[in-house]
């Protein structure tokens, strides 16, 4: 796989740096797995340290690999070889015994017991996954087949930045980033549409934009001719949009999460907000917006 296919293996090498000065949200998402973890221990008889954790997309093991000290195992899986090496080096660096990482384009659980790992899961987190994936709910439905009963669902995403109006719509294998009173070009349907766009892994975009974005930022006349014609166009878009991505069809704000959820049959959702990463250039897709941590479970 190449960068534009999602892949993620150009972005190893410096991952961990940009990860100590952009994507600082790992180290809170570790933080709050931590509450959670003491939580559950409080409220319930079962220990974590009988417990185990899957992460779809989990790169350098930034997130899953500190949390190996609370739980009975943690396994990883990504489809970027690259940052696996990284996350390998780390786990026989501080000599983990209860960490296994594995190169995975995670689609059925069959994969995950012909390498040795479980079939289910106490918990299973996705960071920054979702918004790269062709088909968002499948993914979920998935993970949702591989959770135990009574387990916890862990979602982390860029949210909806309220403040602006702004939304995050998907694009046929990218995105189209939209903005409220604005018109999608035809140019920019037909990048987001043919763009080569998938991927496993948590890894938020860098700032060179190498995952295909197409932005509309035009105004228009209303009283201009094509004004209603461009309207009618970017409607059949949003259309195209909502048949193929369904609720995600305008991005991933908590609402639609919860929804996603409640079609789960996971009724229980709890939701804290960070801030923007910080660090982001003006012009990135994401620019401003928050970064959501959404506990999902059947209790």
């Amino acid at each position: 796989m190449n960068k534009k296919d999602g892949n993620f293996d150009h972005m190893a090498e410096d991952y961990d740096e940009k990860a100590t000065q952009i994507w600082k949200h790992q180290i809170h998402v570790v933080k709050a797995m931590e509450q959670r973890f003491s939580s559950s221990h409080s409220s319930s008889p079962s220990n974590t340290n009988q417990q185990t954790l899957l992460e779809l997309g989990c790169g350098t093991g930034n997130i899953c690999l500190p949390l190996a000290k609370h739980l009975k195992h943690v396994y990883g899986v990504d489809i970027s070889a690259n940052m696996l090496s990284k996350a390998q080096e780390k786990i026989q660096r501080s000599s983990i015994s209860n960490a296994s990482v594995q190169h995975m384009d995670l689609t059925t659980s069959q994969q995950l017991i012909d390498c040795g790992f479980p079939e289910q899961y106490d918990w299973i987190m996705c960071c920054m996954t979702l918004h790269h994936l062709q088909d968002p709910m499948g993914k979920l439905e998935l993970l949702k087949e591989l959770l135990k009963p009574r387990g916890t669902l862990v979602i982390v995403e860029f949210g909806s930045n309220t403040s602006t109006g702004s939304a995050h719509s998907h694009a046929h294998h990218g995105h189209a980033h939209q903005h409220h009173h604005t018109q999608l070009s035809q140019q920019d349907r037909e990048q987001g549409r043919h763009s080569d766009h998938r991927s496993s892994s948590n890894h938020g975009e860098d700032s060179h934009h190498d995952h295909a974005h197409a932005h509309a930022h035009s105004h228009h006349n209303p009283n201009d001719g094509e004004s209603a014609k461009d309207a009618t166009s970017h409607s059949n878009t949003k259309n195209e949009y909502k048949e193929k991505y369904g609720i995600f069809s305008d991005g991933f704000s908590s609402e639609t999460l919860q929804q996603a959820f409640r079609k789960l049959g996971l009724s229980h959702c709890d939701v804290h907000e960070l801030p923007s990463p910080e660090g982001l250039d003006e012009a990135h897709p994401f620019y401003g917006f928050p970064v959501m941590i959404l506990f999902a479970s059947s209790s």
